[in-house]
């Protein structure tokens, strides 16, 4: 198939119908941005894989955010795959900022543990 024939992002999604409004959806978007600015994913976009560990912080201490506000009012599998989340991303922070520190690979000032 030529470039030419590629449809372009915007075409691709154009005659998509938006997905179901779920929770768990929800949490995949910030989940996916930040395992993509922790360079463990290509941005969907660019397909380019970086690490900016500032952003990556973001996200986690946003879905961190969310947990500590709707503490009592999810379902019981809602709060189970937000705490499942939430550990998994904070420990691949960890491994990630681990590595970065001293390859200089990091951008951000993504420094120290995330809440």
């Amino acid at each position: 198939m030529s470039d030419e024939s590629k449809p372009s992002p915007e075409e691709k999604f154009s005659n998509m119908a938006p997905p179901p409004v779920d929770f768990r959806l929800f949490l995949e978007g910030f989940v996916g941005q930040a395992l993509v600015a922790m360079g463990k994913i290509p941005h969907p976009v660019t397909g380019k894989t970086e690490t900016d560990l500032a952003w990556a912080r973001y996200f986690i201490d946003l879905l961190g955010l969310l947990e500590t506000k709707t503490k009592g009012n999810l379902d019981e599998a809602e709060t189970r795959v937000l705490e499942q989340q939430l550990a998994t991303l904070r420990l691949t922070f960890l491994e990630v900022q681990k590595e970065t520190e001293g390859t200089g690979a990091e951008s951000g000032s993504g420094e120290g543990e995330t809440s």
